[in-house]
């Protein structure tokens, strides 16, 4: 079957709520058939009850078809006004091989049917499908909803399908959508397993992403930094295609020349596409000049200096970098308890920091946002400091994220003040977006916060993802590995539509989240921007 413009092998999933019945949603089946409807399948041999494989709670639907062009077909009775809906949603585990069928609705029992939308669904992994509506042409009335088989031909393979639903037509994205659309470093959001392919990682750490939109991606345990073309289009599970600090996709030794890396902590992108990664365990940075090439060598700047009355240029454990749009570098060195800033180095071919924010607590994250306002992560104290535009004022600290230190140092994964939505338990990396909004990892928390407009003067964190919802909780893989649980965050970044991604290190992988949290104009609206669901279906295609 060809491919749609909407919904292909990866499907729409995001663009309407991805997991749970919203307000004006209809529950089809989940675990057996809802009241009113009633089984009126055709050419297929059909249960209710199956028991394996399942997506959610403890039943699913097993289908065979008998014949070519058969059907699981559900009817409800008197027919449903089709104005109160705007898609169909369902997830289906495809059968050996893949399978492919089509969806459409009918008005009655024996007629009234709608265009027939093509569904291939790859075989042994569950599948979201979300069918607008619109496009099998906004039905006014719906009395059956079928999956037909789409081969033509019989002996379609057996395959399963779980939560269907109708989405209600004022269903949108909520705030935030904590669910997360796509997953690199594994095929899947159930996976957590390393290894040194082009397609995984080994404890991510940072991330970056380009004027360009390439993604950036520090693989701690592989030494390697990989990256992927376009961060809004990647798949799941796709490999990247470039590697630095390695010769290939399937070496993983570090190492101290130019073109190694040992234990990568850090990765930013200036304007001019410069790569600076922070070779954390080398105590120094690699600065990789475009054209970018696999296995190529940096040029290095900064040296070790671990112990007392350090200069500017040496270094104890650099850890995380940013960029803005000057071409100015931060950098966060973790045991000399500073941020170090560049005046656009490669330009100038400067590598000298010209200015110091002094008296953190081992910072390991820095951001900064359009108006050169620098946000660092004091991260022994458990807080986020912010600077006003310390380039062109003070390197005074203005405002505080975060309420009170438990006194226990990075190295022990505890939160001793309890959680809550202001304590942190060792703040890493930071992210600010277009609109100013600031990301938060919370190590210990296992959580990441986000601040809406947080130089407004309020301290409190507006949303949170990896504890479903739950500003008091900080369970490492709540609810299981899935989509919306996350263990050690470290890295986050954002792209230039307000795309949030994140380095989950104890599952290996990174997290993109496309649209999480709204626009000014449409906060408190339930929305995600208009821009943000547009790209969003140009990335299911």
């Amino acid at each position: 079957m060809g491919r749609s413009i909407w919904l292909s092998l990866v499907t729409l999933a995001g663009l309407l709520p991805a997991a749970a019945i919203a307000a004006g949603d209809l529950t089809i089946y989940s675990d057996a058939l809802a009241a009113g409807w009633v089984d009126y399948s055709y050419s297929a041999t059909v249960s209710f009850s199956n028991g394996n494989p399942v997506h959610s709670g403890a039943a699913s639907i097993a289908v065979t078809y008998t014949a070519a062009d058969g059907g699981l077909s559900l009817r409800i009775f008197p027919p449903l006004s089709g104005s109160a809906y705007s898609a169909i949603r369902f997830w289906i585990f495809g059968g050996a091989g893949g399978s492919e069928v089509g969806v459409y609705t009918q008005a009655t029992d024996d007629g009234g049917a709608t265009s027939f939308h093509p569904v291939t669904a790859p075989g042994g992994v569950w599948t979201e499908v979300v069918v607008p509506l619109s496009v099998i042409g906004s039905p006014a009335q719906i009395a059956r909803i079928t999956i037909q088989d789409a081969t033509g031909t019989a002996g379609h393979p057996e395959f399963f399908v779980d939560d269907i639903a109708l989405i209600g037509s004022s269903a949108a994205p909520g705030f935030p959508d904590a669910v997360a659309d796509r997953v690199l470093g594994q095929s899947d959001f159930a996976s957590a397993g390393n290894a040194t392919t082009a397609s995984t990682l080994s404890g991510p750490a940072a991330l970056a992403i380009g004027v360009s939109g390439r993604l950036f991606v520090a693989d701690y345990e592989n030494h390697r930094v990989l990256s992927w073309a376009d961060a809004t289009s990647f798949l799941n599970g796709d490999a990247a295609d470039l590697v630095l600090g390695q010769a290939n996709f399937t070496s993983g030794g570090s190492g101290a020349a130019n073109n190694h890396l040992t234990h990568p902590e850090g990765v930013t992108v200036d304007p001019q596409g410069n790569v600076f990664v922070a070779d954390t365990d080398n105590h120094r940075v690699l600065v990789f000049e475009p054209p970018l090439a696999s296995g190529m060598s940096g040029t290095p700047f900064g040296s070790q200096n671990c112990q007392a009355n350090p200069t500017l240029d040496q270094f104890c454990f650099p850890r995380a970098l940013a960029s803005d749009p000057q071409g100015n570098i931060y950098l966060a060195d973790e045991f000399h308890d500073r941020i170090l800033i560049y005046r656009t180095p490669v330009a100038s071919n400067d590598f000298s920091p010209d200015l110091a924010l002094q008296g953190l607590g081992n910072p390991r994250g820095v951001a900064v946002d359009a108006n050169g306002n620098v946000f660092a992560s004091d991260s022994e104290n458990d807080r986020v400091l912010e600077y006003d535009s310390p380039l062109s004022t003070d390197t005074v600290s203005d405002r505080t994220f975060g309420s009170v230190s438990d006194g226990v140092d990075c190295f022990t994964p505890t939160n001793g003040m309890g959680v809550t939505g202001t304590t942190l338990a060792c703040p890493i990396d930071l992210a600010v977006d277009a609109t100013g909004n600031l990301f938060v990892s919370d190590l210990y928390n296992h959580r990441i916060l986000a601040f809406l407009d947080p130089l407004a003067g309020d301290d409190q964190p507006d949303a949170v993802f990896g504890q479903q919802g739950s500003f008091t909780t900080g369970q490492p893989s709540k609810g299981g590995i899935s989509a919306e649980s996350i263990e050690t965050p470290l890295g986050v970044a954002v792209d230039a539509l307000g795309g949030l991604y994140l380095a989950d290190f104890a599952h290996n992988r990174v997290l993109a989240y496309t649209a999480p949290v709204p626009e000014p104009g449409l906060r408190g609206c339930g929305g995600a921007s208009l821009a943000a669901l547009l790209l969003l279906a140009r990335r299911r295609r």
